[in-house]
């Protein structure tokens, strides 16, 4: 008899837990991506620079999109996410918006960019011992060998 009380009484609070859910449309989620214009361009002559990508802060390097609720605080929207990471579609975007304006970016900045018959040099400051190449971001200038 107790146990049948008991069975009735969780029952009862299940359905009044439950009952709040049933009905409630749940919205889908809307996907946003950033995109350029297309426009084709014929190059004379094509420029190549050294890229290292983009990297953004941890808070915003996600598929959810953050918006600034107060000058510290980053809050995100429940029901909008990007299609794809942040950093990802910035790189996107920068690579196809400097190919469209005659520009190669080259991913790793001790890769020798190559213009007909020459290369660029990267000169770099003091390297201290121990630090690895890609480690320095001191470039101090650039020399080009034909």
């Amino acid at each position: 008899m107790k146990m049948k009380i008991k069975n009735i009484i969780l029952g009862m609070i299940l359905v009044g837990i439950l009952s709040g859910c049933v009905g409630k449309e749940v919205l889908p989620v809307s996907y946003y991506q950033l995109e350029i214009p297309y426009k084709k361009t014929e190059c004379k002559s094509v420029q190549t620079y050294n890229w290292l990508g983009v990297e953004v802060a941890e808070k915003i390097n996600t598929k959810k999109i953050a918006y600034r609720e107060a000058s510290n605080e980053v809050a995100y929207f429940a029901k909008n996410q990007w299609i794809e990471s942040l950093p990802n579609m910035l790189d996107s975007l920068m690579l196809k918006a400097a190919y469209q304006s005659c520009i190669d970016l080259v991913e790793s900045r001790n890769t020798l960019a190559h213009t007909s018959n020459s290369a660029v040099v990267f000169v770099y400051g003091t390297i201290p011992a121990g630090i690895p190449m890609e480690c320095i971001e001191d470039i101090i200038d650039t020399e080009e060998i034909s």
